[in-house]
């Protein structure tokens, strides 16, 4: 059982994508922040809580369904930057950045789940 959810590098990498998603998010109009910019910041902030939450469960059952809902989380916020990518909201750099992030996160993660299991 992982004691220390500041010790994961998954978790960290979580926190990174929240601060950058937060940038991105101060350059969408003001008419999508209030939706999708909010939705973003909170998909993507629910990814290193759940990790977090999940390490102090006290199970490895508890702490794998914590990391399953971290992963939907990051589905969440892939579906969102492909959206904000279409809408031409953000350009092709920024969103393959991102979009390498995520696969990252989502690797790190699938690899934990299959430790647990």
């Amino acid at each position: 059982m992982i004691l220390k959810f500041q010790d994961l590098i998954v978790w960290r990498k979580a926190i990174d994508l929240y601060k950058q998603l937060t940038t991105i998010i101060n350059y969408l109009p003001k008419e999508e922040v209030e939706c999708l910019g909010y939705q973003l910041k909170k998909s993507a902030l629910a990814i290193s809580t759940n990790i977090a939450s999940g390490t102090g469960r006290g199970s490895n059952q508890n702490f794998r369904y914590f990391l399953l809902i971290a992963l939907g989380n990051l589905k969440e916020v892939e579906s969102g930057i492909i959206l904000v990518s279409e809408l031409k909201y953000l350009d092709l750099e920024t969103s393959n950045t991102i979009n390498l992030k995520i696969k990252e996160i989502e690797r790190m993660l699938n690899s934990l789940i299959e430790k647990i299991d």
